[in-house]
């Protein structure tokens, strides 16, 4: 199941019923649309839309939504309702979001990712408060 832009909604509505019946792995990567994931890159990475303290304020309000957690929880329970008592195994693993930097090292401290709009350099203590937030 893999759709760019997909919210969990659109991961029970869209996706599930496409996933033949003899499935036996499924992998989720989910609810980084549903928190504003985009946002956040958008504003603090590379620097060309919005406000990064408003982002990262805005998803951390987003993950903490009941109707985010309780969609997630109901897709969970579609998944193995659906698969699991169609198949003698049917595994689930849900991926989780990598940390987006690295902080132990100075390497990257010249590097921007929009060098068009002058972003803001990815400098040690930028990516530790980055790691801290998200």
């Amino acid at each position: 199941m893999s759709r760019s832009g997909a919210v969990v909604f659109d991961v029970r509505k869209n996706q599930v019923s496409t996933v033949k019946k003899e499935t036996g792995l499924i992998a989720l990567s989910i609810t980084g649309n549903d928190i504003g994931f985009t946002a956040i890159l958008k504003a603090c990475v590379f620097y060309y839309f919005g406000n990064c303290d408003t982002a990262i304020a805005n998803a951390r309000r987003n993950l903490y939504n009941p109707q985010i957690f309780n969609g997630y929880s109901a897709l969970i329970k579609e998944i193995q309702r659906n698969f699991m008592t169609t198949r003698d195994v049917t595994t689930i693993y849900q991926t989780a979001y990598l940390s987006f930097f690295e902080d132990y090292t100075e390497q990257c401290n010249k590097v921007r990712f929009n060098r068009a709009l002058r972003g803001p350099l990815m400098l040690q203590d930028t990516r530790k408060y980055y790691l801290k937030s998200f």
